[in-house]
């Protein structure tokens, strides 16, 4: 397949929109009443309360964690296929040729 078949416009877009619509997704609920967020002064940030809701924690790990995890895996493994099936091909096809 040829990169500028896989990389366009429109699919380039429609992953920069699915980014932010999962980020906004996962940052939603606590707006929402499904969790809420504590200040944790060692750190002088903010943190969801993740004891508050199994549903939004289980939620979250599904979202942000799994499926990226789950995304990066297939996309290493069809690496890893591509990248073993050229490399048998360049040295099928340098046992093929007659040596001189």
């Amino acid at each position: 397949m040829i990169y500028t078949d896989l990389v366009t416009v429109p699919r380039s877009t429609l992953l920069v929109v699915a980014a932010w619509l999962v980020s906004l997704v996962v940052s939603m609920p606590p707006l929402f009443g499904l969790s809420r967020f504590l200040y944790v002064p060692e750190d002088g940030s903010c943190s969801v309360d993740w004891g508050l809701s199994a549903s939004f924690t289980l939620a979250y790990l599904v979202i942000a964690v799994l499926s990226p995890t789950a995304v990066v895996s297939v996309c290493y493994a069809l690496i890893l296929k591509a990248s073993t099936s050229t490399y048998q091909r360049q040295f099928t096809s340098l046992d093929s040729k007659p040596r001189q």
